[in-house]
């Protein structure tokens, strides 16, 4: 578990780039609304991230948490913001509701290891994790933790622009 934590890490923080952090969190900032799109392990480490930034009066919605996403998604605006994040099925998971919100000129956020340009190139931000779920399995253990990484970067970006400015 130690050597995928260390390697996980160093992978992250030569992959990860810091502008595109800085972007997310200022979409989330200047957003009227946010809706996170994750289902299964990834919903749960979104709940993580929504319970931090609630307390920087930050409030975002699990879209996918009651099976609403669709009529969430049809709601939405360009005022809003749509972050999706899926290792790598976010394509077949929420195609759907990718092209309403194109159609729509709704920021979306994808946070993935599939960077395929069909869908990842159109992303407002997009923000690709090292593919290494299938090189070194442990359940679910390294996109976990991969997601967990970025959404904390994201939320101490958040930090400091709220609670340090």
């Amino acid at each position: 578990m130690t050597d995928l934590y260390l390697n996980g890490l160093t992978l992250l923080r030569n992959k990860i780039k810091m502008s595109d952090i800085k972007k997310v969190a200022n979409l989330i900032l200047t957003s009227k609304n946010t809706f996170i799109f994750a289902n299964g392990d990834t919903g749960i480490t979104s709940k993580s991230f929504i319970n931090k930034v609630n307390k920087l009066n930050i409030y975002p919605v699990l879209a996918t948490e009651n099976g609403e996403e669709n009529n969430i998604t049809t709601r939405m605006n360009e005022h809003d913001l749509a972050i999706f994040i899926s290792y790598d099925k976010y394509a077949s998971q929420y195609n759907e509701e990718i092209e309403i919100l194109k159609k729509k000129h709704v920021n979306f956020i994808i946070i993935t290891a599939n960077t395929d340009p069909a869908v990842f190139a159109q992303a407002t931000v997009g923000i690709a994790i090292p593919n290494e779920e299938k090189s070194n399995k442990v359940a679910t253990f390294y996109s976990q933790f991969a997601f967990h990484f970025v959404l904390n970067l994201i939320f101490s970006v958040l930090y400091q622009a709220k609670m340090l400015n």
